[in-house]
């Protein structure tokens, strides 16, 4: 019973502070239906299933360029963790080897998972923007 009391003060507390409490645990249950898995190798073949719009070779272009340069990187780690830095460093690795269009690519293929991770509420906002 005090527990109760205590989470219905608390409620209104937090409607006093313009905050909805049942919206907050709508978004909770939202972000936890869409993936268990924020790990950015996850999202990217999530967002390349979604690409049935691009070409074969393209697709397949871009699969490749994910397997190759970003997985072994950025694969494992949390997408919300991945920082501009970080990403610039992987793109600085490409550029040295004086790979010019693999770099634009690469990064406009990170951008584009990164948004579809924004799009889905998994991730606030794109690190790859101030790339461009």
């Amino acid at each position: 019973m005090k527990e109760a009391i205590g989470k219905r003060d608390s409620a209104r507390v937090e409607l006093r502070e313009g905050k909805d409490p049942s919206g907050q645990r709508q978004l909770v249950k939202l972000k936890s239906k869409l993936s268990a898995d924020t790990k950015f190798e996850a999202i990217a073949i999530e967002w390349w299933d979604t690409r049935q719009d691009l070409a074969p070779t393209t697709r397949e272009k871009a699969k490749w360029m994910l397997e190759t340069y970003a997985f072994p990187w950025l694969g494992k780690r949390q997408i919300e963790e991945i920082t501009t830095a970080e990403v610039l460093a992987i793109l600085r690795r490409l550029e040295s080897q004086e790979k010019i269009e693999s770099t634009q690519r690469l990064r406009q293929i990170c951008g584009q998972v990164f948004r579809y991770a924004v799009a889905t509420g998994r991730l606030d906002r794109d690190p790859t923007s101030a790339l461009r």
